[in-house]
């Protein structure tokens, strides 16, 4: 998740940046849709074996696509992948498991400060660290703004900010992997790692048996997030340019919540913002 400058941006004829804006939004969508979606199947197996399955299917498709040759990798790659694929799974789960105790859209307003930090953290004037702290206010006016369950439940709100603490160490160690693997090896290898990770929450805590059916419901969420968030990051005019100056970038572009009034409020469960 890193940004051209305009004036890099208007260097590409115009029917490219059209094509990446519109790339764009259609990553976004993604992202805040599979959220949404993912809803009545974290309902139904529960919040960390949909996250699991999730990050597994993903591993797969990556793997296959990107074929990493694993012997071949150093101990340096080794560990730049581990801790991506480590902030990867912590980001995940904590994320999920802030949504069944908080309304969608304030976790994810919430976990949005981790990239707003990093934006902070790279600011190189005082107007544009004022964006950040605008954002930071909107997020306290959400928060506040909330019903009384999910402004006093600290438990929720400490997750999501968790969940956007990894997700800023997501965005550093994303730059780090991508310059230190070829093409999509990296991500290949830290999804995997991820998916390991979340294994032993995911097994423990499914709720009930795992059909053919929800295999499919489960591929086509992973589909959503993050798979398709990668192919439109490949496929976008700025993806070279990006990765000639950072890196291979994230998939996941710099977007506030964006979903319906419904769902910007809504809970996996009826009960899932009672505290126990």
């Amino acid at each position: 998740m890193f940004n051209l400058s305009s004036a890099q941006v208007t260097t590409l004829p115009r029917g490219e940046r059209a094509v990446g804006a519109a790339l764009c939004v259609l990553s976004m969508s993604s992202i805040q849709f599979g959220a949404a979606l993912s809803a009545p199947v974290m309902t139904e197996l529960g919040v960390l074996p949909t996250s699991w399955l999730r990050l597994s299917w993903a591993a797969i498709a990556l793997l296959l696509w990107a074929r990493p040759p694993l012997h071949r990798f150093k101990r340096e790659q080794w560990v730049a992948a581990g801790l991506l694929g480590a902030a990867s799974a912590a980001m995940t789960l904590l994320f999920f498991a802030a949504v069944q105790r908080i309304p969608l859209g304030l976790a994810a307003a919430i976990e949005f400060l981790g990239p707003l930090g990093v934006a902070a953290a790279g600011a190189r004037s005082v107007r544009a660290l004022a964006w950040p702290v605008l954002a930071l206010a909107g997020v306290a006016l959400l928060t506040g703004a909330g019903d009384a369950d999910s402004a006093t439940d600290l438990l929720g709100v400490g997750m999501a900010a968790a969940a956007g603490a990894c997700w800023a160490v997501y965005i550093v160690m994303t730059k780090k992997v991508g310059r230190a693997f070829e093409g999509l090896q990296g991500l290949a290898m830290s999804i995997s790692v991820a998916a390991l990770l979340a294994l032993p929450f995911g097994v423990t805590t499914l709720q009930g048996p795992l059909s053919p059916s929800m295999f499919g419901i489960t591929l086509a969420l992973a589909l959503l997030v993050p798979l398709l968030p990668y192919a439109c990051s490949q496929a976008s005019p700025f993806h070279n340019r990006l990765r000639d100056r950072f890196g291979e970038p994230s998939p996941i572009p710099a977007t506030p919540p964006f979903r319906t009034p419904k769902s910007w409020r809504s809970t996996p469960t009826a009960t899932s913002n009672r505290r126990p």
